[in-house]
């Protein structure tokens, strides 16, 4: 639930312990783990509330940004980034009738005051800096522009006049928040910050507690739930030496006496308080944001514990919760003793908060210079005459009206204009390709199938390049096989689905040579045996030292090998690695008898019926239902990277975060089965006998195809496989090549096989902070025929899921689609979004200073709170944008698909998804807003038309609007 207001908390302050830990719960992230990293509308907790007021409503909540700052839309006002027009289209759409009337005699209308306010950056200034600048720069002399200079004909007297009126006005009453933690009533009162206290020794019993086998020392208690395991410890210890822990060892003997549950304990401590005007849930909310990384995984791990890398500790919220509030309470009361001489309730520290120069709820500011430079400036960006508002009650009116129009509404209006620009650009490129018309179709060679993912765009565009008889379908990157999977050096299965989906099936990997497996596993043990043994000597005193004398120098030459020459590197380790441990040859134990029941929680394996209904399904979803090609592809994705914390976040989304290699070469394997190509005979969809489909894997990080089951490919394909091979590897080239266009470092002129080789350094460099930058720059999401969008150039921003609208009657399957593609790609969306609109609040900030702690997440340094969202790294060239998401179907069955299903039309109805309807008859466009279609009638016809994407895209840093490449058969 999110607090929408004063009536809301003081109702959620009545709960219980247990049920206020429960609500506060829903406002921590909700981000997994760094091996099942999965991206999520960091705003999850908000989504009942439309878009711009949830960022608006988060930002007074969590603290972070709701869009880019006003300085950075300026830049983009003169970069053309916003135009003239899409300001002017914002305004309309969002002023009223009344909006057009003077605000006063001679004076400009609201739309006057709100344009001149978009169009024009005024740097803010404090009352000191205004006083300043009347005093040594003329402030009252020199003209804010030169469009103002010609408005009064450059007579400066009417600027003092101005001035002078306007001075004389007061500031609005405005509100501020009262914070309710009691640390920060200490830290304004006195600077005395108890956070510096608690958190460190709170950080280091959280990370022992979770740790996932990094640490060498494990937590005492091991078993006991954090609270018991905390008071068990620290009940008994001989080291609580700090002064503010003095009293910690006698309370926490207190509770073990009394056996008081975590429940109990946070009872107390708010009860201790007394505070007639304490609110519980924000006083708790408070806490636990403080330090929300830590609290957020506490509250995962109790959650998805089937999510956690190795083991899952008995972990609940509600314990972490009540230590963090008791040492809080410790260090709050060392505090007021020694700066108070006693302890102070609650309300006696609001009352000597309220009794300095802060206050709550209404008050005016002293010095409102700040405001009076905004209106003054204003004012001569509107052309105000100083006759005009020599009444006082005219110039009230100005200045209120200038203060109403604040920071976050002008950054409301201005990101609306940002993203209108961004839409228009898309959807006339749309209109103008389709114009030109549907290429020519010709003889298929081969059919690909890839997810999705906007990085497969590219290569699905270059690949349509190099093989004119190809042609590209896009399904998520799990392909309907939503299963638990145990490859075959993995410890345990993970799941490789969407998130929302708990998988029944355990597919393993298994050794097709019983005794060969069993060399390479003893071979395997030794090794890690051996690798366990120096990582954890090294951090001995005794070993370590041995290790360092020892091995030191053995180390010294592969580290400057892998530093000057990372690529080099990876070539010679593997070489070495084939050498002493080869890999056997395997196989999927995919196929089960229906008589087999459940086991360990799974079914192991599928049935023929069900291997029918996954290959049917997302056959007839793409439209592949006949004409196969000799061979078809099935290619999934993942991405390696060298000292990559947030690998993951690199990975398929669609599989939870892992890779899809193994989802594809299962569905290749389910339609090859002779079985499974019977029951789809009943059902309508023949597949001929002369065609096989092969499972693979595209690696985003450099740009590498990896190919399986290739000894069971018909001899009969194995020349067309090889062709393919090598039109996939061009296609692998261009699309590093198009890629490098992004990296500043990467050299500004080189050809594809050399990009490729630039990636492929990237990926193993050790010191490479930006290996890819994964989904940055995702924008646009497409669902229709291929043939639509084909020869469009996308600039590698949309997801592109294949549908055939002819064989899908009802809409059903296309309800199944947005479903699926909708929540996922606005999770990735808005995950980017939020990392990049607030580096710091909702993103991780920079990698340089990351340290991994327990497998678990990532710190600043060696104890901070956890980072949560995205590095800055992944980020930095991303537009944020909500995602378009442009189906092609008509609007009659999109309104009928949101009302039945309330959840994707809360999403869309709220405004985190742009949703536009491209008719499959005429191409006609409409946008879904407030509640109906409106139509689009396109803004700029010219479009470029270039003769493949190299032409277009070279030489080119920045972001690319739509083109047409032409000669391109499908």
């Amino acid at each position: 639930m999110t607090p929408n207001s004063s009536g809301a908390i003081s109702k959620l302050d009545e709960l219980s312990a247990v049920e206020l830990v429960e609500r506060v719960s829903k406002l921590l992230p909700e981000q997994a783990p760094l091996n099942a990293f999965v991206h999520h509308n960091t705003l999850h907790a908000f989504e009942d509330l439309h878009f711009l007021d949830a960022v608006e409503r988060a930002s007074t909540v969590l603290g972070g940004e709701p869009y880019l700052s006003e300085e950075h839309y300026a830049q983009c006002l003169r970069e053309g980034r916003i135009s003239l027009e899409d300001i002017e289209a914002v305004l309309k759409d969002t002023c009223g009738e009344e909006d057009y009337c003077p605000l006063f005699d001679g004076g400009p209308s609201r739309y006057e005051l709100k344009f001149a306010r978009l169009m024009h950056y005024i740097q803010p200034k404090s009352s000191s800096a205004v006083l300043w600048s009347i005093q040594e720069q003329g402030l009252t002399k020199n003209f804010i522009s030169e469009e103002a200079r010609d408005l009064y004909r450059d007579d400066t007297q009417v600027l003092a006049k101005l001035w002078y009126h306007l001075q004389q006005t007061k500031e609005p009453v405005s509100k501020m928040r009262l914070s309710v933690r009691v640390r920060d009533l200490l830290w304004t009162l006195c600077g005395r910050d108890s956070d510096r206290y608690v958190h460190p020794f709170l950080i280091r019993f959280t990370a022992a507690f979770l740790d996932q086998g990094i640490g060498y020392w494990k937590i005492p208690f091991e078993g006991q739930n954090f609270f018991d395991a905390f008071v068990e410890l620290y009940s008994k210890a001989l080291y609580l030496n700090a002064p503010w822990q003095k009293g910690l060892k006698q309370r926490l003997s207190e509770i073990r006496a009394q056996r008081l549950s975590s429940a109990e304990v946070i009872e107390q401590v708010l009860s201790r308080l007394q505070g007639e005007h304490l609110k519980r849930y924000e006083f708790l909310l408070d806490t636990l944001l403080s330090l929300r990384g830590w609290a957020g995984m506490m509250r995962q791990a109790e959650l998805r514990p089937d999510r956690m890398p190795c083991h899952a500790p008995p972990a609940r919220l509600i314990d972490y919760a009540a230590i963090q509030l008791l040492l809080d309470e410790c260090a709050t009361n060392f505090i007021m003793n020694e700066e108070f001489g006693r302890l102070l309730s609650h309300s006696e520290l609001r009352e000597r908060f309220l009794k300095g120069e802060h206050s709550e709820g209404d008050y005016t500011n002293k010095e409102n210079l700040s405001l009076q430079h905004e209106a003054y400036c204003t004012a001569q960006l509107c052309g105000v005459q100083p006759d005009s508002i020599r009444s006082p009650r005219a110039a009230q009116v100005f200045v209120s009206e200038v203060a109403a129009f604040g920071a976050i509404a002008r950054r409301r209006l201005l990101h609306l204009a940002y993203e209108h620009h961004h839409r228009c650009e898309v959807l006339d490129g749309l209109l103008t390709h389709y114009r030109l018309g549907a290429p020519k179709e010709v003889r298929t060679d081969f059919q690909a199938v890839f997810c999705i993912d906007d990085r497969e765009e590219s290569l699905r565009r270059h690949l349509e390049e190099v093989a004119p008889c190809s042609q590209t379908y896009g399904y998520a990157g799990f392909f309907g096989v939503a299963m638990s999977y145990q490859g075959l050096d993995d410890i345990h299965a993970t799941p490789l689905c969407p998130v929302a989906i708990t998988p029944q099936h355990l597919v393993r990997e298994v050794s097709c040579e019983d005794s060969f497996y069993a060399k390479y596993k003893k071979k395997k043990r030794l090794l890690a045996a051996q690798t366990y043994a120096v990582f954890v000597g090294s951090k001995t005193l005794v070993r370590g030292t041995l290790v360092s004398q020892v091995l030191g120098l053995l180390a010294f030459l592969p580290l400057v090998l892998r530093c000057v020459a990372p690529r080099t590197y990876r070539g010679l380790v593997h070489l070495l690695g084939r050498a002493v441990l080869q890999m056997p040859k395997t196989k999927l134990l995919l196929e089960r008898s229906p008589e087999d029941g459940k086991r360990d929680g799974y079914f192991h394996g599928y049935t023929i019926e069900e291997m029918s209904g996954i290959v049917r399904q997302m056959l007839t979803a793409i439209g592949l239902t006949k004409e196969f090609s000799p061979i078809v592809i099935v290619a999934g994705h993942g991405s390696c990277s060298l000292n990559n914390p947030h690998k993951a976040a690199y990975d398929c989304g669609a599989t939870g975060g892992g890779k899809g290699g193994p989802n594809a070469r299962a569905f290749a394997l389910m339609a090859n089965h002779p079985e499974v190509r019977k029951v789809l005979k009943h059902g309508g969809i023949e597949i001929p006998e002369t065609t096989w489909f092969v499972g693979a894997c595209h690696n985003t990080g450099d740009d590498s195809m990896a190919y399986y089951d290739e000894d069971r490919i018909p001899e009969a394909l194995i020349r067309s496989f090889e062709a393919i091979q090598t039109s996939l590897l061009q296609a692998c080239m261009l699309d590093a090549h198009e890629r490098c266009r992004r990296f500043k470092l990467a050299p500004a002129k080189m050809t594809a096989r050399r990009a490729l080789k630039h990636v492929e350094q990237r990926a193993n460099d050790l010191a490479q902070p930006r290996p890819e930058y994964g989904h940055a720059t995702n924008a646009i999401c497409l669902v229709g025929r291929r043939r639509t969008t084909r020869g469009l150039f996308l600039d590698r921003r949309a997801f592109l899921v294949s549908y055939d609208p002819d064989q899908d009657e009802t809409g059903a399957i296309l309800a199944g689609l947005l479903l699926s593609v909708g929540p996922v790609g606005a999770g990735i969306n808005l995950e980017y979004y939020f990392s990049t609109v607030d580096p710091l609040k909702y993103g991780a900030g920079s990698k340089l200073p990351h340290n991994v702690t327990g497998l678990l997440g990532v710190m600043d340094g060696h104890a901070s709170d956890l980072r949560t969202g995205l590095p800055r790294q992944m980020v930095e060239i991303h537009e944020p944008v909500r995602l378009l998401t442009i189906v092609e179907r008509e609007p009659e069955t999109l309104i009928e698909i949101l009302e039945k299903h309330k959840g994707l039309g809360d999403l869309i109805g709220n405004g985190w998804i742009q949703l536009v309807s491209l008719s499959p008859k005429t191409g006609a466009i409409e946008i879904f807003q407030r509640g109906q279609f409106v139509p689009y009638c396109g803004h700029r016809e010219n479009m470029p038309c270039v003769s493949s994407s190299l032409e277009y895209y070279e030489s080119h840093l920045e972001h690319l609007p739509c083109a047409h490449i032409e000669h391109h058969p499908s």
